[in-house]
C-alpha cells in the first residue's frame, strides 16, 4: 500500500463501488487526483480529508476487491462538458468521447449535471484486498457505497500491510 502516513485522525471512511474503467484509468495514468463522477448529485458522507475506498463493480470468481483509496477533497456539481473541460482525464477517462460516452450509458444524454466527488493522494493496493477478508458488510443491494467506522478503514489498511509484507 502506498500511504507512509496513518489515517488514525478520520472518523470514518466510505467505501464506493467503482467502475473497473475510472479504476483502471486513473492506475494507468497514475494520477495523484482524481474526479469520481456520479448521477447523484449530493454527498455528504465525508469530511475534507477523511479516506474514500475504491471497491471494484467487477468481480472476480464471484469475489469483490478494494483496490486502493483517496483523500476526499469536496463535493461539486458540474455540467458533463464543464466537468471535461475542467478536469479531463482525471474525469477517469482517457479521452473526450470516451467520456461522453460513459455520461450518455447513464443518462442517454451528455447535457447532464454531474456530482463531482473531487479526490487527493490517489493511491492503488499493489494487490487488491477481498472485501470478504475485511468482515465489512456489503449488502449486494449496495448501489453506490456506504460509510465506514475506523474499525472498517483499520481493516482495510491491515489487509494492505498484510499483502505488502507478504511480496
Amino acid at each position: 500500500y502506498c500511504g507512509e502516513e496513518k489515517r488514525r485522525i478520520a472518523i470514518k471512511g466510505y467505501i464506493a463501488i467503482i467502475s473497473d474503467s475510472w479504476c483502471d484509468n486513473l492506475r494507468e495514468m497514475h494520477l495523484a487526483k482524481g474526479v469520481f463522477w456520479r448521477k447523484s448529485k449530493s454527498f455528504n458522507a465525508l469530511v475534507p480529508d477523511e479516506p474514500y475506498f475504491f471497491l471494484k463493480r467487477g468481480r472476480i470468481n464471484g469475489k469483490r476487491y478494494v483496490v486502493g483509496y483517496a483523500s476526499f477533497v469536496q463535493n461539486i456539481v458540474l455540467r458533463a462538458e464543464d466537468a471535461w473541460d475542467e478536469y479531463g482525464v482525471s474525469l477517469g477517462a482517457r479521452r473526450r468521447q470516451e467520456f461522453i460516452d460513459s455520461v450518455k450509458e447513464i443518462y442517454n444524454d451528455f447535457n447532464v449535471e454531474l456530482g463531482c466527488i473531487m479526490l487527493d493522494k490517489i493511491c492503488f493496493f499493489k494487490q487488491g484486498i477481498l472485501l470478504e477478508d475485511c468482515g465489512i458488510d456489503f449488502s449486494p443491494v449496495i448501489v453506490s457505497g456506504k460509510i465506514l467506522d475506523e474499525n472498517d478503514y483499520d481493516t482495510i489498511f491491515q489487509s494492505a500491510e498484510r499483502g505488502k509484507s507478504s511480496e
